[in-house]
């Protein structure tokens, strides 16, 4: 078909792009799961069993919103442990306000491998000071099961716990989280920005930041588009 001078083409790809953006935006509000603060494999435990009036526990601070599972290094010393193991999730430290409670039998868990206690998620858990641990009031020796340990400080915002007194080190364990992108997006620009001076501090400054890059790009290319697709002559 012929066309007059000056009528532009029509670009499927407008719609295209619309639709990708509008997928874009939607996957940003869809709920994913995260796993932060990795510890390695630790070979030395640094815990006593866990049984009677001994408690063994972690606090650190939560990198994002939606604090839903904490995951421990468990190890049963290679045999049938069946005295129930009680975890906890407190506000801050050992007094601080019991969040959460999970009590699991020790017989099911695998020896050295990370155990998930889960619970209900956490919205506004970034930022925040938290304090889990563990404890088996009806263990005895040789019936109860130790966490794995580093003797080490790795978490600059956390410490191991023995009997709710602070003795030094970091437990072995994974944090996990669902959050939606936007969120964890957010939190992230909350920690680059955290401790930096004036207005560097703001994390708007580098949400504004990333915006204008994003209006730039698409406007770079909606010239190319414009120019590889022309006035017919």
């Amino acid at each position: 078909m012929l066309r007059m001078r000056g009528e532009r083409r029509v670009r499927p790809y407008g719609a295209l792009a619309l639709g990708l953006v509008a997928l874009v935006a939607l996957s940003l509000l869809v709920p994913v799961e995260v796993q932060r603060d990795v510890q390695p494999f630790f070979t030395n435990p640094a815990v006593p069993e866990i049984y009677g009036e001994t408690t063994v526990g972690q606090s650190f601070v939560a990198a994002y919103p939606g604090l839903e599972r904490i995951e421990m290094l468990v190890g049963t010393h290679a045999r049938r442990n069946d005295a129930p193991l009680v975890f906890r999730l407190r506000e801050d430290g050992p007094g601080g306000r019991e969040l959460a409670s999970v009590e699991v039998n020790p017989a099911t868990l695998p020896d050295n491998q990370y155990t998930a206690f889960p619970f209900l998620a956490r919205s506004d858990s970034a930022g925040r000071p938290f304090y889990f641990s563990l404890e088996a009031p009806d263990g005895r020796p040789g019936n109860a099961i130790t966490v794995w340990a580093h003797r080490a400080n790795i978490l600059p915002q956390g410490t191991l716990y023995v009997g709710e007194q602070p003795t030094g080190g970091d437990l072995a364990f994974h944090v996990g989280y669902r959050a939606t992108p936007a969120q964890l997006a957010r939190a992230e620009l909350d920690l680059f920005a955290a401790r930096k001076p004036g207005v560097f501090g703001l994390p708007g400054l580098y949400a504004a930041l990333i915006v204008a890059y994003l209006v730039v790009l698409v406007a770079l290319v909606r010239a190319l588009w414009r120019v590889t697709d022309g006035d017919v002559p």
